[in-house]
């Protein structure tokens, strides 16, 4: 009953309202597909909005391929996670703070403490990112031309806790 709720337009709803409700940001969904044995997480038409409602990162599609048994362990193991067309849209204001971080937090808000962190110190393993067809736009301010890449495709396997990877790009 959980999953069909979770598929459905009015639980979709609902999710994203308690998202938006704890980001000074927003996040605008298409439509998310879980399929929970299989622990497949299928989300399309994805935005990320700054404060001022400028889109920061778009998808057409993003595919997570989660492995359950690890949160018990306090451990976030994600083998697959595909990026489909994913659009950047990153520009900084004159302080330095990225569009992309106001999102997720107010841009005058100091960083939180270690023991504020303590209870979220899980380990995450990404086994695969994959990026393909992507676009990055980086500005800051009027004055400076920015940069502009397109047909952007990725491919990253690592695991964050011990900072070690293994990276290809191509433009």
């Amino acid at each position: 009953g959980g999953v069909a709720y979770v598929n459905s337009r009015h639980g979709q709803n609902q999710l994203v309202s308690l998202i938006n409700d704890r980001l000074p940001g927003c996040v605008e969904l298409g439509r998310l597909t879980l399929r929970l044995a299989a622990g497949q997480l299928i989300l399309t038409g994805v935005e990320l909005r700054d404060p001022g409602g400028r889109i920061a990162l778009s998808a057409e599609r993003l595919f997570l391929d989660l492995e359950w048994g690890p949160l018990f362990q306090r451990r976030i193991t994600i083998s697959q996670l595909d990026l489909d067309n994913p659009r950047l849209d990153l520009y900084s204001d004159v302080q330095g703070d990225l569009n992309l971080l106001r999102v997720f937090r107010e841009a005058d808000t100091n960083p939180p403490d270690a023991a504020a962190t303590g209870p979220w110190s899980w380990d995450i393993q990404i086994g695969q990112l994959h990026l393909s067809k992507g676009e990055l736009q980086l500005a800051r301010g009027p004055s400076w031309p920015g940069i502009h890449l397109e047909g952007i495709d990725l491919m990253v396997a690592g695991h964050l806790a011990d900072r070690t990877g293994n990276l290809s790009l191509a433009f």
